[in-house]
């Protein structure tokens, strides 16, 4: 054999072993992924995990930060939610409170008014 065939078996060679040591290192990655996950929320289960999460995991992001991620976002809105429901709660009781009442009575047991009646032919 020449010394151009032996060189590129050489090269070829070396691709190989370093396609499995990358894909040997991708899994010892991934398990590594899933560990850190299960240990930080053991009571998690996969189907249960939503779709951006995987989407965030597909980008490179870690499971378990990935997941993290998505929580907080989680958490933050049912927080607004809540303080939206709160300040809400509180300009109805205010609005109450400063109500004048109906617009066809003064909430006081009004009786007849003579004046009116007159005025509005109702005798």
């Amino acid at each position: 054999m020449d010394e151009q065939a032996l060189e590129a078996l050489a090269l070829d060679g070396q691709a190989e072993t370093d396609g499995a040591d990358l894909e040997a290192e991708l899994r010892a990655r991934r398990e590594a992924d899933i560990r850190e996950f299960l240990e930080e929320y053991p009571e998690v289960r996969p189907e249960e995990i939503p779709e951006a999460v995987w989407e965030a995991v597909r980008r490179g992001v870690r499971l378990a930060e990935a997941y993290r991620r998505w929580q907080t976002r989680q958490v933050q809105a049912e927080n607004r939610a809540l303080r939206d429901k709160l300040a809400a709660g509180a300009t109805n009781r205010w609005n109450q409170r400063h109500s004048v009442g109906s617009q066809r009575s003064s909430g006081r047991g009004a009786g007849r008014d003579a004046f009116l009646e007159a005025l509005m032919g109702e005798n």
